[in-house]
């Protein structure tokens, strides 16, 4: 008597029963054992092919990356050539700019030179016109200046001591030479010099009596120092505001 059995395995639309060989093997039996068969020779020749594969895969690689450096070694150099052309071509313009100035340091030497001699020759230099306003508008009233004489030291030599030796020495001398139709008070007079800022130690040298056209005057000089507070100092102070 035969009892028919539920389908266990279902194949596409079709079901398997228990029993048929589905894809080469019996579903639910286990796996058989297989035997490679192939020669060793196979194998290994198979084996060799994939290594030779693999070394030709390394060394494209290898290949590639040295390619890649030299490239970046390339770009490189050609950036620092340009970077070399272009500081020469600087350096080529820069000098050929500085041929137009070589006379320059010449210029300034020159120009140093013209102001040390100026200075050495204005290093006594008094502003005359000034003192001699002053010493007009000290004069007693009723005289009349006649002779204004100056004498300034040489700034290449040493400055002359003067006859007295209580007077203080000063960067020169002025005789001022007056005439006044009264008798004048040489003590007044002498103080009216001293007190004019940066002359000193004044000193009344001649009287004489002399006439003119019929008219008889005084005549009277006096010598004083010049102190070095009357240098004009011109340029020295213009180069300290600068």
């Amino acid at each position: 008597m035969s009892t028919a059995t539920a389908s266990r395995f279902t194949i596409g639309n079709k079901k398997a029963s228990k029993g048929v060989v589905v894809g080469g093997r019996i579903p639910g039996a286990p796996l058989l054992p297989q035997v490679n068969l192939l020669p060793n020779s196979v194998r290994a020749r198979r084996a060799l092919q994939r290594t030779k594969l693999w070394l030709l895969v390394g060394l494209g690689g290898v290949v590639i990356f040295v390619l890649l450096g030299y490239v970046a070694a390339m770009l490189s150099a050609r950036a620092a050539q340009e970077e070399v052309d272009a500081v020469q071509a600087t350096t080529t313009r820069l000098q050929q700019e500085q041929t137009k100035y070589s006379e320059v340091p010449q210029v300034l030497a020159q120009i140093r030179g013209v102001e040390s001699a100026r200075d050495v020759a204005t290093s006594t230099e008094v502003l005359w016109a000034a003192v001699l306003v002053e010493v007009l508008s000290a004069l007693p009233e009723g005289s009349a200046l006649t002779s204004f004489d100056t004498e300034v030291v040489n700034p290449l030599m040493a400055p002359t001591l003067p006859a007295d030796p209580l007077t203080t020495p000063g960067i020169g001398a002025v005789t001022i030479t007056h005439r006044s139709l009264t008798l004048p008070d040489t003590s007044a007079w002498v103080e009216a010099l001293n007190e004019i800022p940066g002359l000193q130690d004044a000193q009344f040298t001649t009287a004489s009596i002399a006439e003119e056209d019929g008219q008889v005057y005084y005549e009277v000089s006096t010598v004083l120092e010049i102190s070095p507070e009357k240098l004009a100092n011109r340029f020295s102070e213009s180069e300290e505001k600068e």
